[in-house]
């Protein structure tokens, strides 16, 4: 089968490590040109459109109003219409999330294409153990507790200062000032945003 273009959920923000498709704009094995459109993702803030790069055959792998995670295969587009293979029922129900999967069912590795931010304990400890941060490639945020997995660190106590088991092993009770506690409410995105990680981090994301 020669697959001339494959087409997977990108990664557009850290945010969004999955996204819906609100859109298939071609049915199953039609013919597609270079340029057209040929489905619609949704993310957190706005929508995407994916083009075909080539002319070919269109094969879905996804349906409209479910959620994929990133990397997952979406679409493939074939050279002739003989090679698109035989549409499959998936039974997918709206909404539901679908992680990306290598061919051994194991999570696929999400891959951050933008700069990688560190925190200034972890620039502190690199600099200390001179550690490049070309090892960092491909995460978007480092904090000290990534550099100290790096390190092979593990169990890192508290600082007696933070916090003292009491003889029962139980953390003491803190006293909260309520004059000085502001609550805030979710907006509705944030708490889709907060189902949507959880749901992708059930996966082992």
């Amino acid at each position: 089968m020669a697959i001339v273009q494959q087409i997977k959920v990108p990664l557009l923000s850290v945010n969004d490590t999955s996204l819906t498709v609100v859109e298939v704009l071609f049915p199953y094995g039609a013919m597609v040109k270079k340029g057209d459109i040929i489905m619609v993702f949704e993310t957190s803030k706005t929508t995407h459109d994916v083009e075909a790069e080539v002319e070919g055959y269109v094969e879905y792998l996804c349906k409209s109003d479910c959620d994929y995670a990133v990397n997952f295969v979406v679409a493939n587009i074939y050279s002739l219409a003989t090679e698109v293979p035989e549409q499959v029922n998936t039974g997918l129900k709206s909404g539901k999330i679908i992680a990306a999967i290598t061919a051994q069912n194991i999570p696929a590795k999400i891959v951050w294409q933008g700069e990688t931010l560190f925190s200034n304990a972890a620039l502190e400890l690199m600099e200390n153990k001179g550690i490049d941060r070309k090892v960092f490639a491909g995460k978007d945020l480092i904090s000290l507790e990534d550099v100290n997995v790096f390190l092979g660190i593990e169990n890192i106590p508290f600082p007696e200062n933070v916090a003292t088991l009491t003889a029962n092993n139980s953390l003491p009770k803190i006293t909260i000032d309520t004059e000085k506690v502001t609550l805030v409410k979710l907006s509705s995105n944030k708490k889709t945003e907060i189902a949507y990680l959880s749901a992708v981090q059930s996966f082992g994301l």
